[in-house]
């Protein structure tokens, strides 16, 4: 019985510090104090000032490694950058064109002063390029110009991406006179316009070409294959005019690459080009998504800026 009597004052004692414990004064008066009421969250506190400073430093520790391996890596981005010629050499590119046999049956017409305007249709709207025919000290045949083009350009930007010297077999000529290019296309310059191939069209013009561009030292080789025929006659805006149809495939493989070894085959839509049987100029061309109309030139009297009707439907 005293131990039981003796056991009820501590109890109530202790329930009446804890008691005085949750009032807020003695939270306040214990956060002052030198003997906390919690003595728990005082070795908590301890603890977590023990671990914010090894944590700074640890911070500052982790600090010294990542300034010491900055300085490696841009030691070894400098060795990499300079020597990197030496070990893995620059990616070059080879361009080569394959012509089946071609029998031209016209020679280049068109002289200096002559220009031809066409208009660019898209879902944007109508677009008119100006191509102007000039005489050039550089040029030893006429110096064909996009003249929109040579506009935008500026003055800093090589002639050849906006002009090209024609020979009369309608190839491409150096300043010396020497071709350079081919039937298909220009060195710097795909022009719907005119090519040279188109001096040689009659009603059983057929003819295959192969482009193959290289690059290496991957090896990655992209072959694409045109095919041109005539396949009808037909008048447009009162002149004769051959109709062309162009399919185009490609083939692309990388032999030395192994995520890209394998063969890849597409197909673009067929090409419609309608060309003057006369001057060999582009009359109207019929592509994916956009339509080229010559609009006005010096061979036929449309007034300038003019929309041309419509070509006659086509046979096959």
């Amino acid at each position: 019985m005293k131990k039981a009597s003796k056991g009820k004052p501590v109890q109530a004692k202790n329930l009446a510090r804890l008691k005085d414990a949750d009032s807020p004064n003695s939270i306040i008066s214990s956060f002052f104090s030198k003997s906390p009421v919690y003595p728990l969250a005082n070795s908590s506190s301890a603890k977590k000032n023990d671990l914010l400073d090894r944590f700074a430093g640890g911070s500052k520790s982790f600090f010294k490694m990542f300034i010491i391996f900055s300085a490696i890596f841009l030691l070894l981005g400098f060795i990499v950058f300079f020597l990197s010629p030496s070990f893995f050499p620059r990616p070059s590119w080879s361009w080569s064109v394959a012509e089946g046999p071609l029998a031209k049956n016209a020679y280049l017409n068109i002289s200096p002063g002559d220009t031809l305007t066409y208009s660019l249709g898209s879902g944007g709207g109508n677009q008119l390029i100006y191509i102007g025919a000039f005489s050039s000290p550089t040029c030893p045949g006429v110096l064909l110009v996009d003249l929109n083009a040579k506009q935008s350009a500026g003055a800093q930007v090589d002639p050849s991406y906006y002009s090209v010297c024609l020979g009369p077999d309608g190839t491409e000529r150096s300043s010396n006179g020497t071709r350079i290019g081919s039937n298909l296309s220009f060195s710097n310059l795909s022009w719907p316009y005119f090519q040279a191939w188109m001096l040689a069209l009659d009603d059983h013009f057929v003819w295959p070409v192969n482009a193959t561009l290289t690059i290496m030292p991957f090896n990655i080789t992209q072959v694409t294959s045109y095919r041109y025929w005539v396949s009808n006659h037909s008048v447009y805006m009162g002149r004769d005019a051959y109709e062309v149809r162009v399919h185009t495939q490609t083939l692309s493989s990388a032999s030395s690459v192994p995520q890209l070894s394998a063969d890849v085959v597409s197909a673009e839509l067929p090409v419609d080009l309608w060309v003057d049987g006369q001057s060999r100029f582009l009359l109207y061309g019929k592509f994916a998504n956009s339509t080229l109309t010559l609009v006005d030139a010096p061979f036929f009297g449309t007034a300038e800026g003019g929309v041309p009707p419509s070509p006659v439907s086509r046979s096959s």
